[in-house]
């Protein structure tokens, strides 16, 4: 999955957890060599687009990501 190609869209995502995400904004892409730790890529997402306040969500916590 390529997680940069999410990056200014609107997103409904579920996590490997089974927490969900729907109508989210991808903010932000930090690949895995940005991420000290723990070493993989990740994304930003808030709850609108210029919210405050979001949430990190790695590559390995997500289950499925599709765009709306």
């Amino acid at each position: 999955m390529d997680l940069e190609s999410y990056v200014g869209k609107k997103v409904n995502i579920v996590c490997c957890d089974g927490d969900t995400y729907n109508n989210y904004y991808v903010d932000c892409f930090t690949d895995a060599y940005d991420n000290y730790e723990p070493y993989e890529d990740s994304i930003d997402i808030l709850k609108c687009k210029g919210a405050m306040g979001g949430r990190i969500l790695y590559r390995s916590e997500i289950k499925s990501i599709e765009i709306i």
